[in-house]
């Protein structure tokens, strides 16, 4: 799981952070770019003649802001974070699957997250002929997450089993922007409790959510309950409709825990 952008207001000087990303990044070229966003100057760090990251400064605050996407996104977060307290605006994380009937498995289970929490999907591409990729956008751009989930190998005419889930973060208040800006790349997947769940979906693994610049954890029991159902809710379900009431099945779990000797 990595970093595909990743996008920050820097505590240092303009100057500073140029020379500083120049050499982290191993650039070799600089260009003068038209600055957005209320900046006043920007400058574009390139390599081998490809752009590797852009800087803008002045105005807007006064901190230069850093952002890189795709292959060099992980290396400017790496720069960032070794060398200056930094505020993240943006950052997007991508995982990547290449197993056949990885889309059916993972757009399945989007489709019934969203259903399930009554947001947004869009469907995008191919959706017709499935040959040229489809993608699956969950959630709303104002919101802190996004997330899309696409054919990357059939969109690059690659791998048509490669499928890309990613998350869009765009954290809003300053105390998750700097609690951001020292988490791990998965931990972007806990911002939003829908994000979350499809997470531990997607990589078989719990994930602790990000609220409100807090962190909390579920108790051991909830999460263990929560993965009891998630595993066995079938067999449960099937077991109650043979005893026929939630009385009868709960006697029968009560003999057979103290057969046992759990009680």
């Amino acid at each position: 799981m990595r970093f595909d952008w990743y996008a920050a207001s820097v505590e240092a000087k303009p100057k500073t952070v140029l020379l500083g990303l120049f050499d982290a990044l191993k650039c070799d070229g600089h260009e003068e770019t038209k600055a957005r966003n209320g900046y006043e100057n920007g400058q574009v760090l390139t390599r081998g003649g490809e752009k590797v990251a852009t800087v803008f400064w002045g105005g807007n605050g006064g901190l230069p802001f850093a952002w890189a996407s795709g292959e060099d996104a992980p290396a400017l977060s790496e720069a960032l974070r070794s060398a200056w307290t930094h505020r993240i605006t943006r950052a997007d994380v991508a995982e990547d699957f290449t197993d056949p009937g990885a889309w059916e498995s993972l757009s399945g289970r989007l489709v019934g997250v969203v259903d399930d929490y009554r947001i947004n999907l869009d469907h995008m591409g191919d959706h017709h002929r499935a040959e040229r990729g489809r993608t699956l956008q969950a959630g709303s751009r104002k919101s802190i997450a996004m997330m899309r989930l696409y054919e990357k190998g059939k969109q690059l005419q690659q791998d048509p089993n490669w499928v890309r889930a990613e998350i869009e973060v765009k954290p809003k208040r300053r105390e998750v922007r700097e609690l951001l800006s020292k988490a791990e790349p998965s931990a972007f997947w806990g911002v939003s409790k829908w994000a979350a769940e499809y997470y531990e979906f997607m990589m078989c693994a719990e994930i602790e959510r990000l609220d409100a610049g807090t962190i909390f954890r579920e108790s051991d029991y909830d999460r263990r309950v929560k993965w009891m159902f998630r595993q066995y809710g079938k067999t449960l379900a099937e077991m109650l409709q043979n005893k026929g009431s939630a009385y009868l099945m709960g006697k029968a779990i009560e003999a057979k825990l103290i057969e046992d000797r759990f009680l």
